[in-house]
């Protein structure tokens, strides 16, 4: 006697359907981070006790506890990104990043890993600095201060690491903009000279002193950001709806608007640079096109933003006019002897990355609407009855 066969479909837990990458929990990931921020605690620890030795240690200064933590959770934050960032390769949504060019991977790697390294290195001389004003002529014992090396070291690999295996489109924008207001503020309070502002900004990196190299530095590693920014939003544009007036928009025609994107913020990048790498004293000409030219490109992709993502809200393309409208306002009181030099520089500058900051945020906030709706649509096709074959 036949059975006759059921039409209901069997039932499959789906959360078990799809394991789940061990590396792609939360649980795993803080679990990591607290690994490397004992790490970090027992390398600095014994650095200390090395250096600081049978002397009682100053909070301040050279040679002094804020001066050592600084450069040596610096080093180790270097290092713990680089490593969180190879790791989250394993991620699935992260597997992009192994298809990225050797070459380029280096440089993205690189730039974002010294970026933190200064931003560990300028936040600790900050927060020494204010100690040291509120406990002026107070020592640390050597073992405590070796103990506080530790724990500052461990503070700063585990919040580096959870940077390096979360980086996204929008964290690598908040990384370039706290590390350019924080290297540019550093170097225009430690310059020589106090009259620099009566000149140009670029005047802070016209000499040979700490002041210069921060400036440069940070011009050159924020150029370096961007361009890799440019990478992850690209990602984002060529999975999403953005760049496509409607269905009948070709893949190609999208790809190409996503790309001239890409090589536009690359394009900025690399003339952020090379405002560091050519110092106006010595490259006048030359520092001079990179920087026109890096307002020039930026002028056009605002121009053409509305026909390249036209999926972006329509008070973003008037913020991008408005904002075009007051630093051309500017020059022009620059021209009439109205605002120096410096002003517009510092008002142009701000202006623009606040623009490309809010563009890359709000491309990545649509991208992850875009995925959480076929998220939502995948979820809704697996939930429906399937029928099954007689």
């Amino acid at each position: 006697m036949s059975q006759q066969k059921s039409t209901e479909p069997a039932a499959v837990p789906r959360a078990a359907s799809v394991p789940t990458p061990a590396t792609s929990t939360a649980a795993n990931v803080e679990s990591r981070a607290l690994l490397f921020a004992i790490g970090g605690f027992v390398a600095a620890g014994v650095i200390g006790l090395i250096l600081f030795g049978g002397s009682d240690v100053p909070l301040g200064g050279g040679d002094s506890l804020g001066t050592v933590t600084a450069v040596v959770s610096a080093v180790i934050g270097l290092v713990v990104f680089i490593a969180g960032y190879v790791l989250s390769y394993a991620e699935p949504s992260r597997a992009w990043l192994r298809t990225v060019p050797l070459g380029r991977q280096i440089l993205d790697i690189g730039g974002l890993a010294f970026a933190h390294a200064a931003l560990c290195f300028l936040a600790y001389g900050s927060l020494f600095r204010l100690v040291q004003d509120a406990f002026i002529g107070a020592v640390v014992y050597p073992f405590p201060a070796a103990i506080l090396l530790g724990a500052a070291c461990a503070a700063s690999s585990y919040f580096v690491y959870l940077s390096a295996v979360h980086m996204t489109t929008s964290g690598v924008a908040s990384t370039m903009a706290i590390f350019l207001v924080l290297g540019l503020l550093t170097s225009m309070l430690t310059a020589a000279d106090p009259n620099w502002w009566t000149m140009n900004i670029s005047a802070l990196g016209m000499n040979d002193d700490l002041s210069s190299y921060v400036f440069n530095f940070t011009l050159v590693i924020a150029g370096i950001v961007l361009t890799t920014m440019a990478n992850y939003m690209t990602a984002e544009l060529e999975s999403g709806p953005l760049t496509r007036n409607d269905a009948s928009t070709s893949d190609a025609t999208a790809l190409s608007r996503a790309r001239y994107v890409k090589w536009s913020l690359v394009l900025i990048g690399v003339f952020l640079a090379c405002v560091g790498i050519f110092h106006v004293d010595d490259f006048f000409w030359i520092h001079n096109s990179v920087a026109t030219g890096m307002a020039v490109v930026f002028a056009l992709l605002v121009f053409r933003l509305p026909s390249v993502v036209p999926g972006l809200p329509r008070a973003f393309f008037v913020v991008g006019f408005i904002f075009i409208a007051v630093i051309a306002t500017v020059a022009v009181f620059f021209a009439t002897g109205y605002y120096n030099l410096t002003a517009v520089e510092i008002v142009a500058f701000a202006l623009i990355f606040t623009w490309l900051i809010v563009l890359i945020r709000m491309v990545s906030a649509a991208a992850t609407d875009a995925a959480t709706d076929a998220a939502a649509d995948a979820a809704a096709d697996a939930a429906a009855p399937q029928p099954v074959a007689e």
